[in-house]
């Protein structure tokens, strides 16, 4: 049976100025199991069943994913994730065209759960979305910006790419890769920013918060936080490298970006939200708005 997309769905009203991007606006991309602004009408994802490869865009019940609807189209099957929908006011959702890349959330008709709550599941193979021309993600490489996560990583060792850019064709230059072990920020010529982290298998809140206005100075442009801890070691090696401009090609939640998705993630992702801008000042309240809806510590 050909690919069949559908577009029904109904999310759940919400009162104005209770969800986590009402009290802290101003976030240019933001992905969740959760619904996260009280304006936002859309879906919160599509799911493709592999049986038939039929598609349904699924909304939220609760303000959390409606996994009745979802587990009611899937049935025995498999379900797949096509689209994950940006819940900001930018058109940038993210795309997975390639079956054979595409997050999996639901296994033969069992819905993936991560400590009580949906996840997308990646497993190194398939897992990640990408979102095409995303000018949005620029200041990934010329500008400040903070970044939460809500993931499991199960891959300690091999290669596994969280999230990442890309210029053009190109999968490194300039590029901003959190991988299993390591974050680097590298420039058009090269130079490399990183900071190295030990991996584990449990769930997790990461925050990296990046000051990349001026010229990289690792010691102070980069701080990474699991939990709200700081976490990992900046390479003291690395030399500051001046800032991008010119990036204006891809990006990957989950994955690095190839000709679609390159080293798809290993392990579970639920929420990845991205402000352009510094928002150091409310990290704490955020991360605890993050941590108030998925229990992590």
């Amino acid at each position: 049976m050909g690919k069949m997309m559908r577009a029904m769905f109904m999310s759940t009203a919400s009162k104005s100025g209770e969800l986590l991007l009402d009290k802290f606006p101003g976030a240019v991309a933001a992905y969740s199991i959760r619904k996260l602004r009280a304006d936002y009408s859309g879906p919160c994802l599509q799911v493709r069943r592999d049986s038939d490869n039929d598609e349904l865009a699924i909304g939220f019940k609760n303000n959390v994913l409606d996994v009745n609807t979802l587990l009611s189209f899937v049935g025995s099957s498999s379900g797949y994730i096509s689209k994950w929908n940006n819940q900001t006011n930018n058109n940038h959702d993210g795309i997975a065209n390639t079956e054979s890349l595409q997050y999996r959330i639901v296994d033969e008709g069992t819905l993936n759960y991560l400590n009580g709550k949906p996840a997308l599941e990646g497993n190194g193979t398939y897992g990640g979305v990408n979102v095409q021309n995303a000018s949005v993600f620029k200041y990934l490489h010329n500008d400040d910006n903070t970044m939460f996560f809500v993931i499991r990583n199960d891959n300690t060792n091999g290669s596994s790419t969280i999230m990442g850019t890309t210029s053009g064709n190109n999968v490194n230059r300039p590029g901003f890769h959190m991988r299993n072990r390591f974050i680097d920020i590298t420039n058009s010529n090269g130079e490399v920013a990183e900071i190295s982290y030990t991996p584990d298998l449990n769930q997790a809140l990461y925050t990296l918060e990046s000051k990349l206005s001026t010229t990289i100075q690792p010691s102070d442009r980069l701080k990474f936080f699991k939990n709200t801890i700081p976490y990992g070691s900046i390479n003291t090696a690395s030399t500051p490298i001046n800032n991008s401009n010119s990036w204006v090609g891809r990006f990957n939640v989950g994955g690095r970006p190839g000709a679609e998705i390159s080293t798809p993630f290993t392990g579970l992702v639920q929420e990845f939200i991205f402000y352009s801008h510094s928002v150091f000042l409310n990290k704490d309240a955020i991360e605890t708005d993050i941590n108030s809806f998925y229990n992590i510590y």
